[in-house]
């Protein structure tokens, strides 16, 4: 990850809803799901846990789809560009410019987020 890519978020509307955080990187985006919603104050930190990446074409529409959460309607809520300022293994500090989601985030993974079968991270907005 590194210069200036594509982020979306979806609300994805299912019998657990919950929001779906992709980074472009390269011809997939990487992604995580936040089961209650964006940090958008400063200091606001949300649980973060790490997904299966998917093709940039499958997730650019809001038909009904079927995932490990039940089946819902898709709906994008909001779209722009990051750009990634440091990238270490288990930290990721990127400056993102959208409608809604916009200023500096950290993605990082505690202590108790490496124990778990899929990766849980937090999203926190420093900026």
């Amino acid at each position: 990850m590194n210069g200036t890519s594509r982020f979306l978020i979806q609300k994805h509307h299912t019998e657990i809803p919950h929001f779906d955080l992709r980074l472009e990187l390269g011809e997939v985006l990487k992604s995580w799901v936040l089961p209650k919603r964006i940090p958008y104050a400063v200091n606001e930190k949300r649980l973060a846990i790490e997904d299966a990446e998917v093709e940039l074409n499958a997730v650019i529409n809001t038909e009904t789809i079927h995932d490990q959460y039940g089946v819902g309607r898709v709906e994008l809520l909001d779209s722009g560009s990051y750009t990634v300022i440091e990238e270490k293994r288990e930290k990721i500090i990127f400056d993102a410019t959208g409608n809604h989601f916009c200023g500096r985030f950290v993605f990082l993974v505690p202590s108790w987020g490496r124990k778990t079968k899929r990766k849980m991270w937090t999203l926190l907005k420093t900026a």
